[in-house]
């Protein structure tokens, strides 16, 4: 019988899959359903099917469990409390080995280590997956375990950012400048910023952790690589596709 551990795939992941579940009925949940809706990349999609498994919806050979599946179809609060019940019975172990109520981060981080053997990193993630479902699923943690482990920080307003763009999408001041300007506005820690500007596009992703980082090369980056392309001319996008395909041949 196969022996399943906590999963740690990111918060997205785990959210989306769940509302897959509420909208569709697959018969299986393997790796080649969850990169074909793109939930996580093929590299990936294993850590979001050993979740699907690990809260009991999926069995060993990922074939979904009608009975189950039928009630994640359910809405309202009654879907809530079915999937709330879910996380008690799956994540029963920790939930008795650590008393969320009163538990810090570090608590809860180290009984993955522990108890699972899990290095710091997929300690960490686990951690944070789980505390995510108890807060979205009615769960009481402490309020030291609501508490975000990053800090927000402000970035250059909308109007400020636009006043730096011409008309053509040009930078109206020198790059050197510009690019003083936008790297002092950008803290060093806790936030990774993408950016397009030009053309009258606008696009941007702000990323507060490393789990939501992932969370946009899983999902959000084809869109944002897309939006960058109206950048170009339209011969030099056709071009690009052309040189995107023959590397997929190759």
């Amino acid at each position: 019988m196969e022996t399943l551990k906590p999963p740690y795939p990111s918060t997205g992941q785990a959210d989306a899959i769940l509302d897959i579940l509420r909208r569709t009925s697959p018969k299986k949940v393997d790796s080649k359903f969850i990169a074909e809706n793109k939930i996580a990349t093929a590299a990936n999609a294993a850590s979001v099917v050993n979740f699907v498994k690990f809260l009991g919806i999926a069995d060993s050979d990922s074939v979904v469990k009608e009975e189950i599946a039928n009630k994640l179809r359910l809405v309202g609060d009654e879907r809530e409390r079915f999937i709330g019940g879910l996380i008690k019975d799956s994540y029963k172990e920790i939930l008795e080995g650590v008393n969320l109520q009163l538990a810090t981060r570090d608590d809860l981080t180290n009984f993955f280590i522990h108890n699972y053997r899990y290095g710091p990193s997929p300690a960490k993630r686990a951690s944070i997956l789980l505390l995510h479902l108890c807060e979205k699923y009615g769960i009481p943690v402490s309020e030291d375990l609501k508490k975000k482990n990053y800090v927000i920080n402000p970035l250059i307003k909308k109007t400020e950012r636009k006043s730096l763009k011409a008309k053509n999408g040009q930078s109206s001041i020198p790059q050197n400048n510009l690019n003083k300007q936008i790297k002092g506005d950008i803290p060093e820690e806790g936030l990774v910023v993408l950016s397009i500007l030009g053309n009258g596009l606008d696009r941007e992703l702000r990323a507060t952790s490393a789990d939501q980082l992932q969370e946009f090369y899983d999902g959000k980056f084809k869109s944002f690589i897309d939006a960058a392309k109206s950048l170009f001319p339209e011969k030099s996008v056709i071009e690009d596709s052309k040189d995107e395909e023959q590397l997929e041949e190759e």
